[in-house]
C-alpha cells in the first residue's frame, strides 16, 4: 500500500528529518497504545518491530541506517530503548519517545478528550474485524513466527541460507517448534554473540554438518571458516537447485 510520510517540523529542526519521519511513526504509535492502554511498563507506554520489520516500513533505508537513525535518537534523548519480550531469547526491541518529544505533539492536552472519545467508543457494540495483537509489526501468515535471537540482517541471509542448504542435501526440513528451538540452542551456544553464531552456520554449512555446533578451537575449522566463500556458495546452490 502506497503511502504518505509526514514528520514535525520542530523535531527535524533538532533531530534532523530522517530522526523526525520516525519520531513521527513512533509518537503515533505509542499514543494509540497510549489510548488503548497496551504496553504499559515501567511508568511508559512503548511500541515494538524489529530491524527486518522496519526495514519494510520504510524501504527508502537499510537495516544498518535504522539502527544509526534509532541510536541517534536514543543518543540526543528523543526516546528511550528496553527489551519487554516474555521469551528471554526474543531480544526485539521497545521503543517510547520522551517527554520533550511528547510536547511537539501535544500528548497532554489532547489526552483528556481522547479518553473520553475512548470510554464513549467502549460503549458501543464490539466490531466483527479482531484487531491484530501484533500492532503494526509485520509478521507471516503463520500463527508461529520465527523469532530470530539477533536482529542483524546478516544473521537472518546466513540462517536462510543454512536451512537452503539442509533442503539441498536432504536433511529433514524444520518445524515451526524444530527451527525455534535450534535457534534457542544456538544463541545459547554461541554465548549470544551474534559474529560467534554467524561462523559457527558458515563452518556447519562448510563442512556439510547436519546440526549446528560450537567450533573447536583448531587450525583446520579455522581455515574451513575463513575460506568459507558466501557468494560461491550461494551460486553452486543456484545451480543444484536448477539441475
Amino acid at each position: 500500500m502506497k503511502r504518505d510520510l509526514c514528520f514535525n517540523t520542530e523535531a527535524a529542526q533538532l533531530y534532523g528529518v530522517d530522526g523526525a519521519i520516525m519520531l513521527h511513526h513512533l509518537a503515533f504509535w505509542v499514543y494509540r497504545n497510549k489510548l488503548n492502554q497496551k504496553n504499559e511498563i515501567d511508568g511508559h507506554t512503548w511500541t515494538w518491530n524489529s530491524a527486518s520489520a522496519f526495514t519494510e516500513i520504510f524501504p527508502f533505508w537499510k537495516d544498518n541506517q535504522i539502527r544509526r537513525i534509532l541510536t541517534n535518537l536514543e543518543k540526543d534523548g528523543a526516546i528511550i530503548s528496553a527489551v519487554h519480550n516474555r521469551a528471554r531469547w526474543d531480544r526485539t526491541k521497545w521503543y517510547t519517545i520522551t517527554e520533550k518529544v511528547q510536547q511537539f505533539y501535544q500528548f497532554h492536552k489532547s489526552e483528556h478528550a481522547s479518553k473520553e472519545i475512548v470510554k464513549s467508543k467502549s460503549k458501543k457494540k464490539k466490531m466483527d474485524v479482531k484487531k491484530s495483537k501484533h500492532q503494526y509489526q509485520i509478521v507471516t501468515s503463520d500463527k508461529t513466527q520465527i523469532v530470530y535471537p539477533y536482529e542483524e540482517k546478516e544473521f537472518e541471509n546466513i540462517w536462510n541460507l543454512w536451512k537452503q542448504d539442509r533442503s539441498n542435501r536432504k536433511i529433514k526440513k524444520y518445524t515451526k517448534v524444530g527451527e525455534q528451538t535450534a535457534l534457542k540452542k544456538l544463541q545459547d551456544e554461541s554465548g549470544g554473540d551474534v559474529n560467534t553464531a554467524i561462523k559457527m552456520i558458515q563452518n556447519s554449512i562448510a563442512n556439510g554438518y547436519q546440526g549446528i555446533f560450537a567450533i573447536k578451537n583448531n587450525r583446520k575449522r579455522n581455515a574451513a571458516v575463513q575460506g568459507f566463500d558466501k557468494d560461491k556458495l550461494l551460486n553452486h546452490l543456484e545451480q543444484t537447485r536448477n539441475s
